[in-house]
């Protein structure tokens, strides 16, 4: 079994958790908020494994409130974050030499986080959904949220790029 990238796994728990959350909206092909066991085989299969049923139900099912059939996304998270660093990636030593290209590759990673359509942009709106699904009060109204893009948004385009939001990264 090939293990995916550490970067799948953003060191910013906050980043993660949407970055999941987004994983587990993808794999909700009825948008019912909850991932039975087909949904998860057939999101298994888009991706060419294969995966046998009764196993999977053996697995998950732990992870399923009580009379419920499939996962809602805390059970998905809890399932998730019980699987482990191991298989997900993170806990490396990015103050290594050679380093550079995976700190690189991570902040693009917690860029498109931020960037749901992928067009190279994090526009003010998508912030905002971004800050609603953290909970995060700033999310809640647009003005607040377009005065967040203004403090970094270098050159004044109303959205923050990539070398914009390395910028910012760094500061933190």
């Amino acid at each position: 079994m090939s293990f995916p990238a550490p970067s799948f796994q953003l060191r910013n728990q906050s980043l993660n958790t949407i970055r999941i959350q987004r994983t587990f909206d993808v794999f909700d092909t009825n948008k019912d908020g909850e991932l039975t066991v087909s949904e998860i085989c057939q999101a298994f299969a888009k991706m060419g494994l294969k995966v046998d049923r009764l196993e999977l139900l053996s697995t998950v099912s732990n992870y399923f409130k009580p009379n419920r059939t499939g996962l809602d996304f805390e059970g998905f998270l809890d399932l998730y974050n019980s699987i482990g660093e191991d298989f997900f990636g993170g806990g490396e030593d990015y103050s290594s030499n050679g380093k550079e290209a995976e700190m690189e590759e991570d902040l693009k990673a917690a860029f498109d986080v931020f960037d749901e359509n992928n067009d190279g942009f994090i526009s003010a709106l998508e912030l905002q959904r971004v800050l609603e699904k953290l909970g995060m009060v700033e999310g809640n109204q647009i003005k607040n949220v377009k005065d967040m893009i203004c403090s970094v948004d270098s050159n004044q385009d109303g959205m923050v790029d990539i070398n914009e939001f390395k910028h910012m990264m760094e500061k933190l």
